[in-house]
């Protein structure tokens, strides 16, 4: 089976640090069978394990950030009207415990996903109607499903001694997956979305890579971009406090900034 973007190359490696971490990964395992079976490839990995999984592709020597407790799958609210997503996630094991997320529960490993959809008009929304779930949706996730996936493999050894091996995730393009995060900090404000944020910013810099003209191709895009480049509300003086940046990573983020936009 294979993705709508750049083929993977050699597997992603994690070394489980938690029984949480755990299942996250079997989370991942499940989600990405089911959401390739009920939506082709109209779906993306989002939240930390994306984060993870991009930095590790675009900066193998930068410290892991954090490591998940659950996958977080990123899908089209009018598809997921439609598809059959609910019954390709039972077949995996998993069953609906709220709305959004889904669970399943092996040996002592609880293994949870949680969906998003992707908002229409710029703005976050809560609890929107989407067939089988009633989900949140997010800015920048419809430019995420748009633009080109980058597929992963990903090899997972847990604290039990066993290992996960989960092939054809589907990344956000990394431009896509830093205006997430942008987003979801400036409305959301939690520290682990300005963690992720640094992160990525950092990694999309340190990789070489040369995308400014992909921030153009989509509004939501865009925005995440104006507010990068300057004294937006991400570099507000609270904004900054909160997130736990020095003065040092301030200069240094803006400059990272500066080279990807």
């Amino acid at each position: 089976m294979s993705g709508d973007g750049h083929g993977a190359g050699a597997p992603v490696l994690l070394q489980s640090p938690s029984r949480a971490f755990d299942g996250a990964a079997v989370a991942l395992e499940g989600m990405t069978a089911a959401a390739h079976a009920a939506l082709g490839t109209r779906w993306r990995l989002v939240g930390g394990l994306m984060t993870l999984l991009t930095v590790r592709l675009l900066a193998p020597q930068q410290p892991d950030q954090r490591y998940s407790a659950d996958a977080d799958l990123g899908v089209d609210v009018a598809q997921l009207r439609e598809a059959p997503l609910l019954v390709a996630m039972r077949s995996q094991g998993f069953e609906k415990v709220d709305g959004s997320r889904l669970r399943k529960v092996a040996a002592d490993v609880e293994a949870n996903v949680d969906l998003l959809g992707a908002a229409d008009h710029g703005r976050f929304g809560r609890n929107v109607p989407a067939g089988d779930f009633v989900v949140d949706v997010t800015p920048a996730l419809g430019a995420a499903l748009l633009l080109p996936a980058r597929v992963a493999s990903v090899r997972a050894l847990l604290t039990d001694g066993s290992t996960v091996v989960v092939d054809d995730v589907l990344l956000p393009h990394p431009v896509a997956a830093l205006a997430l995060k942008v987003h979801a900090w400036q409305s959301l404000k939690r520290t682990q979305d300005a963690d992720d944020v640094a992160a990525l910013l950092r990694s999309l810099a340190g990789s070489g890579a040369r995308d400014a003209d992909v921030w153009t191709l989509h509004p939501d895009l865009t925005v995440a971009r104006e507010d990068l480049r300057r004294r937006g509300q991400i570099w507000a003086p609270h904004m900054v406090r909160d997130a736990g940046w020095t003065s040092a990573d301030v200069a240094e983020l803006k400059y990272c900034a500066r080279t990807i936009t």
